[in-house]
């Protein structure tokens, strides 16, 4: 009995428990794996890709050119949120008034309130400015300094976290003609935005968009710190964006 099976295109004919198929030196029935395809010739929205999953998870392999040519430029992503950097911006300028202001209390205030007494040569009486009686035996200079140097500590560093996270908040993606480039606008505090365009073989997005609750990230080569894209934006072109900046490449 003679059947017919399909491999890499070509019809096999062989024989069922007979030594090999009709022209083949191979025992059994012959079926040639299908030639793996590139990843541009695959069918957009189709979710399968060589080393892909059903979800759309593409990797950036040697063998498989993940850019996707286009004819235009094409917007993959959009979310504005000038209202919330703007009210950012007067966040940071509060955080680093009030900070400020608590460090020049500190340094002004914790000073040395006078001689000590005998027997009160290396610890002295402070009072604390912003407290009603209490009081600490302390070194004062070392309060004084401390203290001073948290506040300002701790001022920078919320104003730098909220900075950065302006910074690296995406507002639009755009994906330039050709495939080949790609633009990121991101926020300042106050609602200003920056762009600046790389190459797309130097993106690459470790968690794919189904994946990712919140916030998607994605990396740059050569910049620090990962930029997040908000899942409440409005993905313009969703296959195209997980088959660009939404895969994954080794940087």
């Amino acid at each position: 009995m003679w059947r017919c099976t399909w491999g890499a295109g070509h019809r096999i004919w062989g024989s069922v428990g007979s030594s090999g198929p009709r022209g083949s030196g191979a025992h059994g029935l012959c079926s040639l794996p299908a030639a793996p395809r590139p990843a541009g010739s695959w069918p957009r929205g189709s979710g399968q890709a060589p080393g892909g999953d059903l979800a759309g998870r593409w990797r950036a392999q040697s063998g498989f050119a993940l850019d996707v040519k286009v004819p235009q430029d094409i917007i993959l992503y959009n979310y504005d949120r000038h209202r919330t950097f703007f009210a950012l911006g007067f966040f940071c300028i509060a955080q680093a008034g009030f900070w400020g202001y608590l460090a020049y209390l500190a340094f002004d205030s914790f000073r040395d309130p006078g001689e000590p007494q005998e027997g009160e040569k290396e610890k002295k009486k402070l009072r604390f400015p912003f407290t009603q009686g209490l009081e600490a035996t302390l070194d004062a200079e070392k309060w004084r300094f401390g203290f001073t140097g948290a506040c300002l500590a701790a001022g920078i560093l919320i104003v730098g976290s909220a900075s950065l996270f302006a910074r690296r908040s995406i507002k639009q993606i755009l994906l330039h003609q050709g495939g080949q480039e790609v633009s990121l606008t991101t926020y300042y505090p106050f609602g200003f935005t920056s762009t600046f365009t790389v190459p797309l073989r130097q993106v690459s997005c470790p968690a794919h968009r189904s994946q990712a609750r919140a916030m998607v990230p994605v990396k740059v080569k050569k910049r620090s710190f990962y930029y997040v894209i908000d899942k409440q934006g409005e993905f313009t072109d969703a296959n195209l964006f997980d088959l660009t900046v939404g895969a994954y490449r080794e940087l």
